[in-house]
């Protein structure tokens, strides 16, 4: 489906107890903090991480999303 517009077409976010912790989005293909105290903590390696599974959902949502489509 289309995203509403000034949506990109994929977003995935991190919460804990109503705390946004990061953001993905298909615009800029990688994961980036949004608690000063994750940003501070975690290291490279955790957000290149973070970037592969957020990709990989991107690409199981997609092939998904025409499953349904097909239907």
């Amino acid at each position: 489906s289309n995203p509403s517009p000034g949506l990109p077409p994929f977003l995935s976010t991190g919460y804990v107890d109503d705390r946004q912790l990061d953001l993905y989005s298909s615009e800029w293909r990688k994961v980036l903090p949004r608690a000063p105290w994750m940003e501070q903590n975690m290291d490279a390696e955790y957000w290149d991480r973070s970037t592969q599974i957020a990709q990989g959902n991107q690409a199981i949502f997609r092939v998904d999303l025409g499953t349904l489509r097909q239907r």
